[in-house]
């Protein structure tokens, strides 16, 4: 049989064939596409709404909301862990809906249903219907369904989005108030998170490339200038790399984090140096043209936001509370990232996916069932620990290995279809991945991961036909690795290793009526806002460490400025919380002795609570201190005073 002749029966058998058969345009195919995983990612994204939560996100979030709707400015008046923004979005919201954990999660599935559409677009740019609609639904996979929290990472990612596809429409159009657009959504974004700035930030880089890539070019790839830039890239590159080697992988972050930006950079160096012919003022003023309409798009928002500032006289406050006091997450959140050897199955893939040859001889289709069975595989065998953290450790690693692909097929040209809308995600991506510093927890990573899927999307878009099916077959492979062991597990393992999700039972509490827990959390909760009513409470109770739902579930005031204790003087903790609750009279503290962040209490400071309270109880993780005078209805309590070898429980 001659080698360049394929049994029907066997091309039929072919993933790569499967996808050409998907690729085909018929009339009406993209928005009926569209229809379509637009419809399923809401099912999908509704049906897990309401599963599961962390409860001191949940609590941070509805707690400085509460606060905001009481008449209160965050950080002027309580220590806000973000912005300030996503907490008067909540307040509206609590109210028009309500107060309840419910509201959140439905300000944000309607974000979601928003983002949607952005992610279609940007994908349908660089892509035909059928990879853009498997991008897009893997996109939405790797979302809401995996965490339905709306936590300000979400909104920043959605807003970057709706950015770039602004900046896209820009390149079509050329019209400024795409421009001004983009600038509002980088503003909005800063409101949630101060990490806005890195789109912001990814944003500018574009710009100067757009700038020298659309004037005369002159030179080649060779030129003067691409060399500098090509070896300090390099030297750049090779020191992170020795530092690596001399202080262990733990470090590999610095690498990881630091690739996506520095090739974003290093795209816009090509660009520069090969733009050439128009004075200096014509080329600053070009830039100009293109950055003051997105600045003051930016600056429209946050000034907005400042007005309540100024008029009060606290804008110092709210510098401090945005740029001064989150450092101290680098103190009490910072974590290591990944070993270095995670890069080697992204590595292959993408070499892979780009060099795949079109399925012509029996040779390439055996090759191409051998790689694509074992692609399925793996995602079959996924439930295995170490075949789990494989397949994630291989997305998670395809920014830095991606990027420096990219890079060598942008600042090329002109326009979109050339390479500036290409380096347009890639440079907005490079810096919005920064998000994961310095807590590269998994969930960080989704934060960005979309906007990764479009950079691949670009990647594969102008390559070879061959790689383009075989990066909508592996899409196709992801989504279902997604679906069934990222969506249908939960937070505690994502990441790690495939545990089904046990957030079965439906909370009964007021403020949280719905959300679905694991059946010995709902026990936990419930009695202790049960046991919290039981008493004589007052208006306030003091809960600590880290415990804002406490403050959110029972409805009960915070008499402190702080939603996180690590916030706080820790030299002057034990005094500062004694003070408190002696000038105050609190009746009753709880603490929750399950660590996230700040120190525990115990010690001297846990020896002067419970000289100062007669009785306890404890309610799973939460132990209640209350001071009477009477003895409480709930029989759970113990007499501190009458029996005090039972302190300290």
């Amino acid at each position: 049989m001659p080698a360049t002749l394929l049994p029907d029966s066997l091309a039929d058998m072919s993933p790569a064939h499967l996808a050409r058969l998907l690729s085909r345009d018929p009339p009406r195919q993209g928005p009926l596409l569209f229809a379509g995983v637009w419809a399923v990612s809401a099912v999908l994204g509704y049906a897990l709404l309401y599963r599961g939560w962390i409860p001191h996100d949940a609590g941070v979030l509805g707690h400085a909301a509460e606060r905001v709707l009481a008449g209160e400015l965050p950080h002027r008046d309580f220590v806000d862990v973000y912005t300030g923004g996503r907490a008067h979005l909540n307040a509206l919201a609590f109210r028009v809906l309500g107060v309840s954990v419910t509201t959140l999660r439905l300000v944000f599935f309607v974000a979601y249903l928003l983002w949607i559409p952005t992610v279609w677009y940007v994908a349908r740019t660089f892509a035909r219907p059928q990879l853009a609609a498997a991008v897009t639904l893997l996109a939405a996979t790797l979302t809401l369904p995996v965490y339905a929290e709306g936590m300000p990472g979400w909104y920043n990612l959605f807003l970057a989005t709706a950015g770039v596809a602004s900046l896209l429409r820009y390149l079509e159009r050329r019209h400024i108030v795409w421009l001004v657009l983009a600038g509002v959504a980088g503003g909005a974004s800063i409101l949630f998170k101060i990490v806005g700035l890195y789109y912001v930030a990814g944003t500018l880089v574009f710009f100067l490339h757009l700038e020298a890539s659309e004037g005369p070019t002159g030179g080649t790839a060779s030129n003067t200038s691409y060399r500098v830039a090509a070896l300090t890239a390099c030297a750049i590159v090779s020191l992170l790399a020795l530092y690596v080697v001399l202080t262990g992988s733990a470090r590999v972050g610095l690498i990881y984090f630091a690739l996506p930006p520095l090739a974003a950079v290093a795209g816009v160096a090509t660009s520069v140096g090969r733009s050439r012919g128009r004075p200096s003022i014509e080329r600053f003023s070009r830039l100009l043209g293109l950055a003051l309409p997105f600045a003051a798009g930016v600056l429209v928002p946050v000034i907005l936001f400042s007005l309540p500032y100024l008029g009060s006289g606290s804008l110092g406050t709210l510098y401090e509370g945005v740029f001064v006091l989150p450092r101290l997450r680098f103190e009490f959140a910072a974590r290591d990232s990944l070993p270095i050897l995670v890069f080697l199955p992204a590595i292959a893939l993408v070499v892979w996916v780009a060099s795949a040859p079109m399925v012509r001889t029996v040779r390439d289709c055996l090759l191409a069932l051998v790689v694509g069975g074992a692609v399925l595989t793996l995602v079959m065998m996924s439930h295995i620990d170490v075949v789990y953290r494989v397949v994630w450790w291989t997305l998670t690693s395809l920014g830095p290995v991606g990027a420096w692909i990219l890079v060598r097929r942008t600042g090329h040209g002109r326009g979109t279809d050339s390479g500036s809308g290409a380096l347009l995600v890639l440079a907005v991506f490079g810096f919005c991945n920064l998000v994961q510093i310095p807590f590269a927890a998994p969930i960080y990573f989704l934060y960005a991961a979309p906007l990764l899927l479009l950079v691949s999307t670009t990647l594969v878009a102008h390559g070879e036909p061959a790689s383009r099916e075989w990066f909508l077959f592996v899409t196709i492979v992801l989504i279902a690795f997604s679906v069934w062991r990222l969506d249908t597990g939960f937070l505690y393992h994502l990441g790690f290793r495939y545990r089904a999700h046990r957030q079965t039972e439906a909370l009964t509490l007021e403020r949280a009526r719905g959300i679905r827990v694991r059946s010995e959390e709902k026990g936990e909760l419930e009695e202790l806002v049960r046991s919290l009513g039981s008493l004589d409470a007052g208006p306030s109770v003091l809960a600590l460490p880290d415990a804002p739902e406490v403050y959110f579930l029972t409805g009960l005031r915070n008499p402190t400025r702080t939603l996180v204790d690590f916030f706080e003087d820790s030299e002057d903790r034990s005094r500062r919380i004694l003070s408190l609750i002696d000038d105050t009279g609190l009746q009753v503290v709880v603490l929750n002795r399950r660590r996230l962040l700040s120190p525990p209490v115990e010690g001297p400071l846990l020896d002067s609570l419970e000289a100062r309270f007669r009785w306890s109880a404890e309610v799973g993780r939460f132990r209640i201190l209350w001071k009477g005078p009477n003895e409480p209805g709930d029989t759970g309590f113990i007499d501190l005073s009458a029996d005090p070898s039972r302190r300290r429980l």
